[in-house]
């Protein structure tokens, strides 16, 4: 018999590729980003279905299920930022920096109680695009990625994404359902960029895109 309860909890297990494709790259950054939004993210879900929960996961009590929530947001924005970065060769350093500066500015808003913490969410992710592209711009680099695994990355992104806002709120009935799709398109299309990235020189998957300074 189906349960979307056990579904969106084991949704996050097709998070596990992508982890051992950045081991195998040795893209060690990455891998421990993308264990932690696995796990926080089956936490929640475990807590959020009424499975497993160290919690009350009674929205109307803002207790630890709160703070689940709130982490696996912060985690989720976390990943997609150091995605960002990764792809446009950001150095690490300088990466950390503005996650740090972006993800601290998101706690603040929550913190504060800001009930446009999720606005500043989706601008935090785009400042962390636009800083990266100015990044390159001034330091004249070039960049590499495999075109066809790119853009089979952005449609799973782009499906993932309609089923993410289709699934709505957590009480709604087939939410479950909906949302475990999202973690499945989502944390699937982690393995596709990564693939994007590291295999762009050998040219087998398709050609180069070059974001260049003119």
């Amino acid at each position: 018999m189906y349960n979307s309860s056990f579904f969106v909890v084991f949704s996050n297990l097709i998070i596990i590729p992508a982890f051992l494709l950045s081991i195998v790259f040795k893209l060690f950054h990455l891998s421990s980003i993308i264990a932690t939004v696995g796990t926080i993210s089956t936490i929640y879900h475990l807590c959020q279905s009424n499975l497993i929960c160290l919690f009350d996961s009674n929205i109307e009590n803002k207790s630890g299920y709160i703070l689940l929530q709130y982490s696996d947001m912060f985690f989720v924005n976390t990943i997609l930022i150091s995605f960002i970065m990764y792809l446009l060769e950001v150095k690490k350093k300088i990466t950390i920096s503005v996650i740090f500066i972006l993800q601290g500015i998101f706690l603040l808003s929550i913190l504060s109680g800001n009930k446009y913490y999720l606005a500043i969410n989706s601008i935090s992710i785009i400042c962390g695009i636009l800083i990266s592209i100015c990044y390159l711009y001034l330091k004249n680099k070039s960049i590499g990625i495999n075109l066809t695994w790119f853009i089979i990355s952005i449609i799973i992104i782009a499906i993932g994404l309609f089923f993410y806002i289709y699934a709505g709120d957590p009480n709604d009935l087939n939410y479950n359902t909906y949302h475990s799709l999202w973690h499945i398109f989502l944390m699937g299309s982690l393995f596709t960029l990564i693939l994007s990235k590291e295999t762009y020189h050998t040219l087998i998957f398709g050609e180069k895109i070059i974001l260049k300074k003119i």
